[in-house]
């Protein structure tokens, strides 16, 4: 069979083909260009660390400022904004204002309460400007931390190489309170559903930090069941809530499919020595989960090899002209 296989035209065509698709690995270099960094209050709580940090009364108003500085030997221009702090499903905190948090449950939306009045600036290489930044306290009082930050980004003019465009950018977060008072964590743990993200199957479960305080040090430990059945399990330590923020997070399926059936996620979140469980369900219908391993990349087609069903073809018209020829043969012969 191996010797049938090499001298078989189409598969030298497949393997040949092979070579006209190189692949290509391509390595940004470093985009170190500017430096951003605070000049820091007197009410600033902690004067060791990078950020803001701020204990202010209601209604009352500060300006502090930041120090941007072009590094490099061009002029630059940078976008500047200021948006609050989010958990993104890796459960990372950030402030880019690039995935968005449509959860309630802040006693106030920072960014209402921070301006910083600019959208670009412009440097000069090794120019030094300040960035004003306008914080207006609510009127009434609050508990716990209210948390954003600002968020600069190289608009870039070069031009994109294939795929790859090269951004540098930097936060510097923002926190604001009224008072020291201590707020504890509560972590509540919604839903489950049957999705996809980048063309893969995953369980999106939903979960959110309630309560104006940071969450650190997270644990999520799950169980995926189908009819009481385990699919998958697994564990993520090391991550982070914002204070008030939702967090989806991916129980990824790692290219196995989507059954029809009735799921339920066993979901345990832990940070220090809290803990919250959940047991959310839900129901799949064959549709459904037909359409989604269709659009799965990483789930094998159970289809045969297109290849494979022509040398099948190849081989049985061999066969039929060896078989027309051996009866030609019998009748001369007779």
């Amino acid at each position: 069979m191996q010797q049938s296989l090499r001298r078989t035209p189409l598969i030298v065509i497949i393997f040949g083909l092979l070579f006209l698709f190189p692949l290509s690995v391509a390595v940004a270099d470093s985009l170190d260009s500017f430096e951003a960094q605070i000049q820091l209050p007197e009410n600033q709580k902690n004067k060791e660390i990078s950020y803001f940090d701020l204990t202010l009364k209601p209604k009352e108003k500060q300006t502090v400022f930041i120090t941007l500085k072009n590094t490099s030997k061009q002029t630059i221009e940078l976008s500047v904004g200021f948006h609050r702090a989010i958990t993104n499903h890796s459960g990372v905190i950030e402030y880019s204002g690039i995935n968005k948090d449509t959860t309630k449950s802040m006693p106030y939306n920072i960014e209402e309460l921070v301006n910083v009045n600019k959208e670009s600036i412009t440097l000069s290489p090794d120019e030094e400007k300040e960035l004003p930044v306008e914080i207006k306290m609510p009127e009434k009082s609050f508990d716990g931390v209210l948390a954003g930050g600002i968020y600069f980004e190289e608009i870039s003019t070069e031009k994109v190489d294939g795929n790859i465009k090269n951004i540098f950018s930097r936060e510097i977060a923002l926190l604001l309170h009224n008072h020291s008072k201590v707020i504890q964590p509560e972590v509540l743990i919604s839903d489950a559903k049957a999705t996809q993200e980048n063309y893969r199957n995953i369980v999106a479960v939903t979960m959110e930090n309630t309560k104006p305080t940071y969450i650190k040090d997270v644990q999520v430990d799950y169980q995926l069941l189908l009819d009481g059945k385990e699919v998958t399990k697994g564990s993520q330590e090391q991550m982070s809530m914002a204070p008030n923020s939702g967090f989806i997070y991916h129980i990824p399926l790692e290219g196995e499919t989507f059954k029809a059936g009735n799921y339920e996620v066993v979901f345990n979140v832990k940070s220090k020595e809290k803990k919250w469980s959940a047991r959310p369900t839900f129901t799949i219908e064959a549709k459904k989960a037909e359409s989604l391993n269709k659009q799965d990349v990483t789930v094998e087609s159970k289809s045969i090899p297109w290849y494979i069903i022509a040398l099948v073809g190849l081989l049985i018209v061999q066969a039929v002209v060896v078989f027309l020829l051996v009866r030609r043969n019998k009748r001369l012969k007779s």
